[in-house]
């Protein structure tokens, strides 16, 4: 209840594009003790790996995840959730002004080795790493460099779309900036294109594209030689028991 209340009082009476990250501060830094935006593939990996945690896992951002907000100033109804404007020019909206804060509160509380999932098959030619993204602006900048409790390294897993055109891969590009920036950090830096086990979670999501269709046929044959070797042999071991039965029980003449 009382973690609502905070959430409530930083937005109520105020209007949608009057935001700033301090209006958030007392409900993120209550909720942290229990506590980037992330692609469907990467809460899958969690999913199945629960060593890792997104932003969306924390308990500030699991209340929110999924909703738009604002408060209305000069209204009876003042907090709503689906009349809220589409566009903000350049001020800070409710919700942004919530995910910046949450990034950058997130990124401050995480130790040791880290893990950044970048797309590198964006649309239009974008680059994997972008100076106006989220992780750049609030989660980068926010990384614990020294003490104890510092970010130690950070694993670049680099994603390309099946079907889609590969736009940069580890070491080009957008990611030589990134990895710039982070060894200026004094954290270690590594970058793996396509690791097997997302690849497997991405082929889940387009299981019709190419290059999952060759992955299909390779999994079910070897799948089939699995099922099939121990299928033929259990059957052949109890054919083999039978027929020492019959010639057990078979009266001799």
């Amino acid at each position: 209840m009382k973690l609502y209340e905070l959430f409530e009082s930083a937005v109520r009476y105020k209007p949608y594009c009057s935001m700033n990250l301090s209006a958030y501060e007392n409900y993120v830094q209550y909720a942290r003790d229990d506590i980037q935006w992330s692609h469907p593939v990467v809460h899958t990996y969690n999913n199945y790996n629960f060593n890792y945690i997104t932003l969306e896992d924390t308990l500030a951002a699991a209340m929110v995840t999924g909703f738009t907000w604002c408060g209305k100033d000069n209204d009876a109804e003042w907090f709503h959730y689906v009349s809220c404007p589409n566009d903000c020019k350049d001020n800070i909206g409710a919700d942004d002004a919530f995910w910046e804060i949450a990034s950058k509160t997130f990124a401050q509380n995480v130790v040791g080795e880290i893990y950044l999932v970048l797309n590198g098959s964006q649309s239009n030619d974008r680059p994997s790493f972008r100076n106006n993204s989220f992780f750049a602006r609030y989660e980068l900048p926010n990384l614990q460099r020294k003490g104890p409790y510092r970010v130690t390294k950070l694993n670049v897993l680099l994603l390309h779309s099946p079907d889609q055109k590969v736009v940069e891969k580890c070491g080009e590009n957008s990611l030589i900036t990134l990895e710039t920036i982070v060894r200026s950090y004094q954290i270690e830096y590594l970058c793996k294109d396509d690791p097997e086990e997302l690849i497997l979670i991405m082929c889940s999501y387009e299981w019709e594209a190419r290059e999952c269709q060759l992955a299909r046929q390779v999994l079910r044959k070897e799948w089939n030689e699995k099922i099939f070797r121990k299928s033929n042999s259990s059957y052949h071991s109890v054919s083999f028991l039978f027929l020492i039965f019959l010639l057990l029980i078979l009266p001799k003449k």
